[in-house]
């Protein structure tokens, strides 16, 4: 009977794995009828959702409801949470960003939700711009931005509003299509006419959120999804003529409130409207047949690339052993009086395991182990001029080792000491233990740590030291009842920092 109970829900389960995967299929589909959402497939699902053990960054919840501007919810909406894709700390494969960290779908109350969402490391402290994006059939898309990101909880509404489209064709000076064409809308600003510095609402450089297509055999080519009173920057690329990038930009505005073809002349000349197709001409200057090109003379590719070794670099607590993650690594190329501290953003980052593979050139050179971490003292440099922010003094060979040439893999490992941690418990008048959600904000800095209960004898554990010294905490009881005190930490780290709260 056991084994007719467990092949019964093995079946169920199945079914319903079955049925979800259909219902992403439709959802997918769905997406994929806008030109320039045509990124989203299964795989690109499934390389997002492949990440996440990766990711050794403060964790977030973000939430909220999609609806139209008749108030109507948005059911099967994507939702993705990326970062910047611009930003030197975004990790690049092939040249495209990963910047894309989360993906979810709205239920059929136009409800989305991130719980405890794991996210790609970001020093604390430092600002790193990350946004919401919301992709529907039919609607612009909804995007709201964020200038730093910590471990409150975020709750974010969309309406959306009609798409906007822009339908274009590619033609030579001849009035003739190019045999190949790609077309990349590769930033999105606010406003109805282009600034000398645009107020930026998206950028795609470097996305994998690749908003770019191939021209039909006619030269047309139509983007979609966009919101209205925006301009957009699209990017034209001609393989024919060897160019590896988009060589070629023109602003165009969605406002429909102005002349369409006034705006279009006012701010690219060489751009106009073809009447007979309604649609958008963009002329490229016309240049030789290939045939008429002089061959290039191709490097061998091995010859060209830079040998390099593979080292493995470990990173554990002096004091248990255990691994460290979160702390960034690099390697910089040995100069006398090299001054290692300049190097800010790291080229990885330690994972849970406390390890990290970086390539090293065959060259003499440095690994340096760097970066704010919450519960041990490494090496980082000050965010203010401000002589009483905090700084360690760690001696050089702590957080700097030197690689001598050599072609042979190697390994390395750095040893953090650890930071006691702040401990704090909550009482009640009568000298009981309170069970209450505990918050803690830094008073210096936008920085706030992911909410946590005190456990049944009243306490709660956080590592903040050394990064932080100056913090509000808040105690809320199941019943509302509030304390909040303000805390500056002792400078010494060898004990563990208790504050006591009383509830009156």
């Amino acid at each position: 009977m056991s084994r007719l109970l467990l092949c019964c829900l093995v079946c169920v389960i199945t079914k319903v794995a079955i049925a979800e995967n259909g219902y992403q299929s439709a959802w997918v589909d769905a997406i994929r009828q806008t030109p320039n959402w045509r990124f989203v497939d299964d795989d690109f699902l499934s390389r997002i959702r492949n990440r996440q053990s990766r990711y050794v960054g403060m964790p977030i919840s973000v939430m909220g409801m999609v609806t139209t501007s008749e108030n109507r919810a948005v059911a099967n909406a994507l939702v993705l949470l990326r970062i910047q894709s611009n930003s030197s700390m975004v990790n690049r494969n092939a040249g495209v960003a990963e910047d894309v960290f989360a993906v979810t779908w709205t239920d059929k109350n136009g409800v989305y939700k991130f719980q405890q969402q794991p996210t790609p490391w970001t020093e604390p402290m430092r600002n790193r711009q990350w946004e919401i994006c919301v992709l529907s059939q039919g609607h612009a898309m909804g995007l709201q931005s964020y200038s730093s990101m910590d471990g409150r909880p975020y709750f974010q509404n969309f309406v959306l509003l009609p798409a906007k489209t822009i339908r274009g064709r590619v033609l030579d000076s001849n009035g003739t299509p190019p045999e190949t064409a790609e077309v990349a809308l590769t930033e999105i600003s606010k406003g109805s006419e282009r600034k000398p510095l645009p107020t930026e609402w998206q950028s795609l450089l470097f996305s994998e959120i690749q908003h770019f297509i191939s021209v039909s055999p006619e030269g047309f080519f139509e983007f979609s999804g966009l919101p209205e009173h925006h301009m957009v920057t699209i990017g034209v690329r001609i393989p024919k003529f060897r160019e590896t990038g988009f060589k070629r930009h023109y602003y165009l505005s969605t406002d429909s409130s102005e002349p369409f073809l006034a705006t279009i002349h006012r701010l690219n000349p060489e751009v106009g409207i073809d009447h007979r197709e309604s649609v958008l001409r963009f002329e490229i200057p016309g240049k030789a047949a290939v045939k008429d090109f002089q061959p290039e003379v191709v490097l061998d590719r091995q010859q060209e690339q830079k040998k390099t070794r593979r080292a493995i670099i470990r990173i554990n607590d002096r004091v248990t052993g255990k691994p460290i993650s979160g702390v960034g690594v690099s390697f910089v190329f040995r100069r006398p009086d090299h001054d290692y501290s300049l190097y800010k953003d790291p080229q990885a980052v330690s994972d849970p395991e406390g390890t990290v593979q970086l390539e090293l050139p065959v060259s003499e050179c440095a690994v340096v182990a760097f970066g704010r971490r919450f519960g041990y003292l490494t090496h980082f440099e000050p965010l203010t001029t401000n002589p009483n922010e905090f700084t360690p003094d760690l001696a050089q060979d702590q957080w700097v080792r030197q690689v001598p040439a050599g072609e042979e893999a190697i390994e390395l490992s750095f040893q953090f000491d650890p930071v006691p941690p702040l401990t704090i418990r909550l009482l009640d008048r009568k000298g009981s233990p309170v069970q209450a959600t505990i918050q803690i904000e830094s008073t210096d800095w936008q920085y706030r740590f992911p909410d946590m209960q005190t456990d049944a004898g009243g306490m709660a554990t956080l590592s903040i030291r050394p990064v932080l010294d100056r913090v509000q905490i808040t105690a809320t009881t199941p019943n509302g009842v509030s304390l909040s005190v303000e805390k500056l930490l002792s400078p010494d780290f060898k004990k563990t920092e208790s504050v006591e709260l009383q509830l009156e």
